[in-house]
């Protein structure tokens, strides 16, 4: 019902921007469309090996080769030095735009997909929202997913706000539906004190004695090798409990954890937010500098967010050297529910003319 309340409110906002974007020549007018992917071999892992019926078997992991598949639309607002209508070259330049609150009044939004394997963990990131800017205040609905810190999220943010001459300030509320955080349910139900292979069994994985029987006479003789092996649902995860417990183990736990925090359902929480930004420029500078505040938090259901100060941050600074050649920096930083991001980019712009 929660996710049908959202959707709907997403649609309405749009629909709203779109009647009010005439003086911005339509709703998709300066959006970028953008797609991209990016190919590159994994890192060779060390070899490993094993010794099972006297016979040497290597067992070393075969990474994949990584990649990264991206695709979206986004509105945004340009900064002065950036040109209307611009060609970009995957989408991701300026990355800025997606933390920060408006610096015009009217529609924006963004959504953006990406799917990333990294040294054999595939994982996907989205990014949907939509934004309109008033002259006292701004809307905001957002769904967010970060497979890779395992954070989630979908939002509703209405501020006011107020500009300053370089200073753009704006305070609201914004309500987070969200997963439960802060809860390890495996450490909650089973006891340091179990035998970590009795809580394997317990959750289905099975281990099978079985041995060389040289000699065929169904004995385990005193020069005959003899293992455990693991299964689940059927199949063969591991042929030695050394090997379960190396490369298995830390699965069952979090897939255990996935499982009874999906079972707690949606989380909601109120939190108050406060925001500024700082933009200066000249013909050779440009910079922007921008803070969200989440300092305070209610806790709506059993497993909301109560404690913690979250907030994000990030800088966008470009020098002109020449007409030619610049230097630029982009810095952003988040911190939600107790879970990290960020990304620093440097290096130097050259225009061809």
């Amino acid at each position: 019902m929660k996710k049908s309340i959202f959707v709907l409110l997403f649609f309405i906002i749009l629909l709203f921007g779109a009647n009010k974007c005439q003086a911005q020549l339509g709703l998709f007018k300066y959006s970028t469309v953008y797609a991209g992917i990016g190919l590159n071999n994994s890192i060779d892992n060390l070899n490993t090996y094993s010794i099972q019926n006297n016979i040497l078997s290597e067992t070393t992991i075969d990474n994949k080769f990584n990649y990264r598949i991206a695709f979206g639309i986004k509105r945004l607002a340009r900064l002065n030095y950036e040109t209307k209508g611009k060609s970009y070259f995957d989408g991701t330049e300026t990355k800025w735009g997606l933390f920060r609150s408006g610096l015009l009044n009217g529609l924006e939004y963004n959504f953006s997909f990406e799917k990333i394997r990294d040294r054999s963990i595939e994982y996907e990131n989205t990014n949907i929202w939509t934004r309109y800017l008033g002259k006292y205040y701004q809307i905001k609905l957002e769904s967010t997913k970060l497979q890779g810190i395992d954070l989630r999220y979908k939002s509703i943010d209405l501020r006011f706000k107020a500009d300053i001459k370089a200073f753009q300030a704006t305070f609201g509320v914004v309500g987070r539906f969200h997963p439960a955080h802060g809860v390890e349910p495996f450490k909650r139900d089973f006891s340091t004190n179990n035998e970590f292979q009795q809580i394997a069994n317990n959750l289905g994985y099975e281990n099978q004695f079985y041995f060389n029987d040289a000699n065929g006479n169904g004995l385990v003789d005193r020069l005959e090798q003899y293992f455990y092996r693991w299964i689940y649902n059927g199949q063969v995860i591991a042929e030695t409990t050394n090997e379960f417990f190396k490369y298995q183990y830390s699965n069952i736990i979090n897939q255990y954890n996935r499982e009874q925090i999906d079972l707690l359902g949606t989380q909601t929480t109120m939190s108050m937010v406060i925001g500024l930004n700082w933009y200066k420029y000249n013909d050779n500078f440009h910079t922007l500098i921008w803070l969200n505040v989440l300092p305070q938090h209610k806790a709506l259901t059993q497993y909301g967010y109560k404690s913690g100060i979250d907030y994000d941050f990030g800088a966008s600074i470009q020098k002109n050297i020449n007409n030619n050649i610049s230097v630029y920096m982009e810095i952003v930083y988040l911190s939600f529910f107790d879970k990290q991001n960020y990304t620093v980019n440097t290096g130097l712009n050259y225009i061809i003319k």
